[in-house]
């Protein structure tokens, strides 16, 4: 009770304040009087409330979307249905009841709306260049869904821009393109957004984005269903860029988990598993366009019921177009592809440094399958596929010219290791037991697939500088090889 004769006033976690002299968290050392308030959920100045971070007093902190603490005049809009205050004006401490209240008074300059923890029901338009962010409290706590009475839809945006951070989309029900959000001219940019349990009645279960950029940071994207393509999100004619995202257990004719068609793509250091396509494409389906990037991301246990269990990628012309240091494992592609198709009468791509095993395609290309017409500028480099099921491990068509280098393909049952215009002991390829550090053949994807010390794939991929390790040595086969490794 700091009353100077029991001696209490001590200071548990080192940061030269005590419980009696104003320590409000004397367990965490990161909070006590005199610290800088910071983005993080606590009370680090111990003023009594935490992110209240308003360095030109205009009542409302960064940490709820001021975009300018230095501006009185650009603020964000705090709404919260749980509180009343006599004279609402949007500030962290009257904030309005309302979402709708909240977009009818957006500030101009900020164009944000911060919502504290509950289920929010909407029904939005975002027309003629406009630009809306909105930021949840938490991600957990924060919910959008459709109004019951309206499309089905959340948002709905023609030539207008929309960012969500730190909340969850759930309960789309469109019957257009897009289950919760549909985005024609416009940007959508989801950064730590839970999207679950959303349906589309054409393309995108969760997003479509037509015209436009579709960015996705740390998303979390789960059973989200499209009639058509794009089980979670579509894209056309615009850029998919995801990062450090997970996608699972989406279902969509073609692509899974994401379609994009005529879109640049790039997907970097994700999980894309457990999602299934009625045709291509268990996990991805790209379509055409071209400056695609994909790299470091897991596919795993995906289906596609015709080709691609992992990815179907179809007349993609650009040789500049690269796919690299993926794994995937025990992806069905139903007659080919098991883990990659390339299909369409003209490709032209690069598929290097990727870890294929127990996929499985009925027909042939177990692992990777290359089925183009005009394969030429096709290269398949460095590459492990093992312990496939079905006609071939690695497969071209024979008339097709797609080149096959420094690849190992082992363990294909009941087919061969290589077939069509791919060959053992041509062009560096091998067939013989790649010695990951920890694999069975038990049908789980729970393996360890790095190599090692005295596997025939450790410096056995391409002598070309421009694929040597992140240590500077020869190229390694498979996933943990190249200098794109994980």
């Amino acid at each position: 009770d700091c009353d100077d004769f029991t001696p209490d006033d001590r200071d548990q976690d080192g940061d030269g304040y005590t419980l009696c002299t104003g320590d409000c968290d004397d367990d965490d050392k990161t909070v006590s009087p005199g610290m800088e308030e910071l983005c993080d959920g606590l009370d680090n100045d111990c003023s009594g409330s935490a992110d209240d971070v308003d360095e030109d007093g205009d009542g409302r902190s960064v940490c709820k979307g001021d975009c300018d603490d230095n501006d009185k005049d650009a603020y964000s809009i705090a709404v919260d249905p749980n509180r009343n205050p006599e004279t609402p004006d949007g500030s962290d401490d009257a904030p309005y009841q309302s979402f709708a209240e909240a977009l009818a008074n957006l500030e101009p300059t900020c164009h944000t709306i911060f919502l504290h923890d509950a289920t929010y029901e909407l029904a939005v338009e975002l027309r003629d260049e406009a630009v809306l962010t909105v930021i949840g409290e938490t991600r957990d706590g924060t919910i959008l869904s459709p109004t019951e009475d309206g499309s089905g839809q959340a948002f709905s945006l023609l030539d207008a821009d929309l960012t969500l951070r730190d909340l969850t989309l759930t309960g789309g029900a469109g019957t257009r393109d897009g289950g919760i959000v549909e985005a024609s001219f416009g940007d959508v940019t989801l950064e730590r957004v839970t999207v679950t349990g959303n349906n589309g009645g054409a393309d995108g279960g969760a997003i479509a984005v037509a015209s436009g950029t579709l960015t996705l940071r740390e998303v979390e994207a789960t059973g989200n269903t499209a009639a058509d393509d794009g089980g979670a999100f579509a894209v056309f004619s615009g850029t998919l860029d995801v990062a450090d995202s997970t996608l699972t257990g989406n279902t969509g004719n073609r692509g899974g988990a994401l379609l994009a068609e005529g879109a640049t793509v790039r997907i970097v250091d994700s999980v894309i598993s457990g999602n299934t396509a009625r045709d291509k494409g268990g996990a991805v389906q790209i379509l055409a366009g071209g400056g695609h990037r994909v790299e470091r991301v897991i596919m795993n246990d995906n289906t596609a019921a015709n080709e691609g269990g992992a990815m179907s990628i179809s007349e993609v012309v650009d040789s500049s177009a690269t796919f690299r240091n993926l794994t995937m494992m025990e992806n069905n592609g139903g007659a080919h592809g098991g883990g990659i198709a390339v299909t369409g009468t003209t490709s032209a791509l690069r598929i290097a440094n990727c870890t294929l095993t127990g996929n499985e395609a009925s027909t042939g290309g177990a692992g990777i399958w290359v089925g183009s017409a005009d394969a030429s500028g096709v290269d398949i480099v460095g590459n492990i596929v093992a312990w496939s099921d079905g006609g071939s491990g690695i497969e071209t068509r024979d008339s097709g010219g797609a080149t096959v280098r420094y690849c190992l393909s082992f363990a294909t049952s009941p087919g061969g290791d290589f077939a069509g215009g791919a060959a053992v002991d041509v062009d560096g390829n091998i067939s013989d037991n790649p010695q990951f550090r920890d694999w069975s053949d038990d049908g789980v994807s729970n393996d360890d697939v790095s190599l090692q010390s005295g596997s025939p794939a450790v410096n056995a991929g391409p002598p070309d500088g421009s694929f040597d390790d992140t240590d500077g040595s020869q190229n390694d086969m498979g996933v943990t090889g190249g200098p794109a490794a994980p």
